[in-house]
Parts: C-alpha cells; structure tokens; sequence
C-alpha cells in the first residue's frame, strides 16, 4: 500500500517559503495564523507543504493578518519573488499616497 505522499512531487511557491520564513521568524504556527486570518488551518499547511495552491482572497487574508499586502512587480523578477511586504514600506496604489505608519 502506498501514501498519497509516494511519487508526488510537491510543488512550493515563493510566496509559500517566504510565508514559511515570516511564520517561523514570529514564532507562530499555520494554524494560529490560519485562525487569525480566519481561514481554514489545514488548507494553509498543505499550501505551506506545496500540496495545494491558495485563492487571492485567502492569501490575502493571510498577509492581512500578518500586517502585509501582496505585491506583484513588473520591473524585475527578483521583487516580484518576494510577494510579500511591509505595507508600511509601500504607497496606496490607488491614490499613489504612502500609507500611514
């Protein structure tokens, strides 16, 4: 008998090692930031483990809770790896006004 694990080949994300690398650095585990972001903690982990991918609404809600918004970059691929940051390092892209601190 085999597991489901066998022969599949997991496929990570930028933006999941770098969630990785926050969750670890703040000492929290997928499921209290599922739970903060009020979202289901099993599904984080298997997009954590590379099992699954995640909505835009849902990643979202993630960074929310860790105070960060996606970002999508179009001058080089290297910023775009990041997918995360700091919304007080980025301005509003709506109004092009820098966000408060």
């Amino acid at each position: 008998m085999t597991t489901s694990d066998e022969g599949a080949e997991r496929s990570r994300s930028p933006i999941s090692d770098r969630l990785r690398e926050i969750i670890a650095t703040r000492e929290l585990t997928a499921s209290q930031l599922a739970r903060a972001a009020g979202v289901d903690p099993g599904m984080v982990r298997r997009f954590l483990l590379g099992d699954r991918g995640l909505s835009l609404a849902t990643a979202d809600k993630l960074a929310a809770a860790l105070g960060l918004i996606i970002v999508e970059s179009e001058s080089s691929a290297d910023e775009a790896v990041d997918g995360l940051a700091n919304t007080r390092a980025l301005p509003d892209r709506r109004s092009g006004h820098q966000r408060p601190k």
